[in-house]
């Protein structure tokens, strides 16, 4: 069921002028077996090209007298099929475009000749001996060609491990592979091979002038060239095995083609590799169709005995004209998509953005825009000038062989999550400061053009080695917005769903993985709309950037998923919310006609029982993270209040309901309204109104019913456009406080807080108001008043030596009044009742903890330097303030009590 909903997904906008081939799927009446289609398609004019699938229901029939593409149905040809008494249906299939991705236009500079070196390699020599090894910066980068050292996949630390890819198949689907090259001969797997686009067991990439069908050679070159033959450079992975899928290399695509493709041998290939899609325009929206889906699915189910197939894609090449989240290949949440950076760690200027993308390679240098990637190349030559997110994909192929011979019982998914765990961000950064690095809700950071970061081929083979297979995924339909509403370019608009995430239900989601946002929207002009996704954890993703290029006026988006990973281990539970705007200097206007929230995850905690080493470590942080929030959520830990900042806080879920009331019996107390319990005949009961929320702009939330037996989850609301503005000037923030003893007071302010008058609560806040001023002000007042006399702060004079006097001991450094009075309003303010080696979370240094909130997944590394720089500046301003003066030079020194002050001599 969950099959066909997805596969309905991926219906794609049509295109205006339809091209049908002369390729038909036949579907027959009953199970038949391959002679007997073979007998079916002889009789009616056809060729049986084989099952689909290895069904033996439906089979691909080519009629060799049509041409390839037509504009028009060949429907005496299918009514001829429909009357054989053996079919039950026959239909034609549409061709379409896909394209290569990277492709660069030949030059007789773009090929060297094969090179063998005659001296033995050097078995005391940690590096490969092949001769484009010292090209391969993406390899091992020491800085050559204007590259950034270290700034690499970090292979050699895998291959340390003794981790070369041994026992791994990888298929490149794409144009052919020279399978007779020397640096991949004896990598090859013929057995998993096969030629779509001629029917036969030889991928030989067909011949042309331009050397244009090169491209899945050179993908195979970077995922297994041998190692130390003297020939060319060296694979990511190079005892791994390699697959040539030739289905890239003809007039137009079917969906029969890319379907059979990627259900080839599902037991014998374990990773397949793509470095193509649909065209990179910046205007166009397309996806798998059916069948192609379903090949995909039934490979991330079955392939690999079970443990499922590793879909590798590259996310395109139409730079930031385009969003790679049209494409319905690279977006999927089946499929790893993967972008590129260059040598020096920007992006490429061709790099596509979107919140699909899982991580990084790397492609084409930035110095020298001839240095791209190295490897094999057509008749036995090397190449250096392979580039394009098509050279990024066949890398991460390679990184994940070797995650595979590292434990070979990791699934499909554990791979997903070994991608976002040993990531890193490297150096990487956009050229233009459009994406900058974010945390998400659990201490992730991800860039909307980088991913989780660069792939580190050493920390995923350690990391895989102890890995535990991570909890079985579920589905939820989180909610729906189904009342159409019309958006305008002259302000956003905002959609929400508060949903439990089927809790109670055996499709619960508690740690997210994917999350997909299934819309229907059309505009004026498609390509001016943007999506930006909010979750309850207040991580923000941009789900559609404005295409420039796209001025689709009919189409638009019908069901189309778009899809995030920036919210990957989060808690589902909460409000949702979808900002829709039209970004045009011409007035635009749109309707919004459906929204479904689709959450993919877990019910357990994924890391369970798996041992991080490194406190600091992204596992650590998402572990701590899980933990807190299991501890907080266990009833005999949780207090009865529930705080929240800008947004009225989350309600109390329901506990349990009868029939279709659903009446909640939890003992939470909130400002909030609540879930309906869980109904046993029916949809539970419809939730609480909207929290009232402190002083900053609130939305209020309309309570969703809660999901019972016989159905009915909760339902979307639309948002006001003052909740619009609200939702700009506050992100929402949820803190549930571990209980102690007498925790109960908490809620006497609660239920007050909740049945008082506006007038009650705004003088409760100014009470609470003056009597935090008191406290801060009191302190201060009172060191004043104690200091002895005629040692008050005061303003100095240009030339007070009472105010500034050098010491007498080493030149330049100050012990003053005012650099004490400095010092010690620095340790007056610092907390000393907290060991800050024991407990440094809870130092509150200068009193910057109490000021400054911050995530409690933050790394140490960023919470210390953000105290440090808060510190500095306290000490400069207080020394500054004293001692400006134009003949008095200050120079404040980070790291100390004290300032260093030399006076200039007029």
């Amino acid at each position: 069921m969950f099959l066909a909903f997805i596969a309905f997904f991926f219906t794609i906008v049509g295109t205006r002028a339809e091209i049908f081939t002369n390729s038909f799927l036949v579907k027959m009446r009953q199970p038949a077996e391959r002679y007997l289609a073979d007998q079916v398609a002889a009789r009616n004019g056809f060729v049986n090209l084989g099952p689909i699938l290895g069904s033996q229901m439906e089979y691909h029939f080519v009629h060799k007298a049509l041409p390839h593409a037509r504009s028009k149905r060949s429907a005496p040809h299918m009514r001829r099929l429909k009357v054989d008494p053996l079919v039950h249906t026959a239909v034609q299939q549409l061709g379409f475009k896909r394209v290569k991705r990277g492709y660069n236009t030949f030059t007789t500079d773009n090929i060297a000749s094969l090179y063998v070196d005659k001296n033995s390699p050097n078995p005391a020599n940690r590096n490969p001996t092949d001769p484009y090894f010292q090209f391969q910066w993406y390899l091992k980068n020491t800085g050559q060609n204007g590259g950034k050292p270290k700034l690499d996949l970090n292979v050699e630390a895998a291959w340390a491990q003794g981790v070369t890819g041994k026992n791994v198949t990888t298929a490149i689907m794409d144009d052919g592979v020279d399978y007779m090259h020397p640096d991949l001969k004896y990598n090859y797997n013929a057995k998993a091979s096969y030629d779509f686009s001629s029917n036969d067991p030889f991928p030989y990439p067909r011949y042309t002038d331009d050397w244009f069908n090169s491209h899945g050679t050179r993908c195979a070159g970077e995922v297994a060239a041998a190692r130390d033959n003297g020939v060319c450079g060296v694979g990511v992975a190079y005892d791994s095995k390699i697959a040539g899928i030739r289905m890239l290399d003809q007039p137009y695509m079917t969906d029969l083609i890319e379907a059979n493709s990627m259900g080839h041998e599902p037991d014998l290939i374990d990773i397949y590799s793509a470095s193509w899609g649909p065209t990179d325009d910046g205007k166009t929206v397309d996806g798998p169709r059916n069948a192609t889906m379903t090949a995909i699915v039934r490979g991330v189910n079955e392939g690999r005995k079970g443990l499922g197939n590793i879909y590798v894609w590259a996310s395109g090449d139409g730079g930031e004209e385009d969003d790679c989240n049209c494409d319905g290949y690279a977006a999927s949440m089946w499929t790893v998509s993967i972008n590129s950076a260059i040598n020096d760690g920007q992006n490429a200027h061709y790099d596509e953005s979107c919140s699909s993308t899982l991580a990084s390679t790397f492609s084409n240098g930035a110095k020298d825009p001839n240095t791209g990637v190295a490897t094999t190349d057509l008749y036995g030559k090397c190449t250096t000038t392979h580039s394009g997110t098509s050279a990024a994909a066949p890398e991460a192929a390679g990184v994940f062989a070797l995650a595979l011979e590292a434990n070979s019982q990791l699934t499909w998914r554990d791979i997903q999550h070994l991608t976002v765990l040993t990531s890193k961000r490297n150096s990487l950064f956009d050229a233009k400061g459009r994406f900058h690095w974010t945390m998400n809700g659990v201490g992730l950071e991800f860039n909307h053009l980088f991913g989780y970061g660069v792939l580190d081929a050493g920390a995923m083979v350690a990391l895989a080695k102890k890995w535990k297979t991570v909890p079985p995924r579920y589905h939820c339909e989180a909610g729906s917005v189904i009342e159409p509403q019309k958006v305008t370019s002259e302000r956003s608009f905002l959609l929400k769903i508060k949903t439990d995430a089927c809790a109670g239900t055996e499709y619960a989601v508690n740690y997210l993985e994917h999350v997909q946002a299934v819309i229907s929207i059309n505009a004026t002009r498609r390509g001016d709309l943007e999506l930006f996704l909010t979750s309850p954890m207040g991580t923000r993703s941009m789900i559609l950037s404005r295409r420039i290029n796209d001025d689709d006026h009919r189409d638009g988006f019908t069901k189309w998923p778009f899809m995030t990973t920036h919210t990957w281990g989060e808690y589902p539970q909460g409000t949702w919310l979808l900002e829709v705007s039209l970004n045009s200097q011409i007035p635009q206007h749109g309707w919004i006609r459906e929204w479904t929230l689709m959450l993919h995850g877990t019910r357990e905690p994924p890391y369970t029982g798996l041992p991080a080493a490194d406190p600091y470590s992204k596992l650590a942080i998402v572990k701590k993270a899980h933990e807190e929030r299991s501890n907080a959520m266990n009833p005999a830990n949780v207090a009865l209040c529930t705080v929240s900042r800008g947004y009225g806080g989350r309600g109390a879920r329901g506990g349990g309901g009868v029939g279709g009331s659903g009446v909640g019996n939890s003992s939470n107390n909130s400002n909030s309204g609540g879930v309906g319990g869980v109904g046993s005949g029916g949809g539970g009961g419809g939730g609480g109104g909207g929290g009232t929320g402190p002083t900053h702009g609130h939305v209020q939330q309309t309570g969703g019913g809660g999901p019972g037996t016989g159905g009915g989850g909760p339902t979307g609301t639309t948002a006001s456009p003052e909740e619009v503005q609200a939702l700009q000037d506050e992100q929402m923030l949820h803190v549930e406080r571990p209980a102690q003893q007498g925790t109960w007071i908490c809620c006497v302010p609660c239920y007050w807080l909740r049945k008082s008058k506006a007038v009650h609560k705004a003088l409760l806040t100014f009470a609470m108001l003056l009597v935090t001023s008191l406290l801060v002000t009191s302190p201060v007042l009172f060191l004043i008043t104690t200091l002895p006399e005629g040692e008050q702060p005061r303003d100095c004079a240009p030339l007070d030596e009472a105010c500034i006097r050098e010491r007498d001991g080493p030149e330049g450094i100050c012990e003053t009044k005012a650099c004490m009075e400095a010092s010690n309003r620095i340790l007056a303010s610092m907390k000393r009742g907290v060991d800050p080696c024991k407990d440094f979370y809870q130092f509150a240094c200068g009193g910057f903890r109490d000021q400054q909130p911050y995530q409690p997944s933050s790394s140490f590394n960023m919470l210390q330097a953000q105290i440090d720089e808060h510190i500095h500046n306290r000490s400069k301003e207080t020394f500054e303030t004293c001692l400006e003066h134009e003949n008095r030079l200050i120079a404040f020194i980070p790291g100390r009590l004290v300032a260093e002050v030399s006076v200039m001599k007029p």
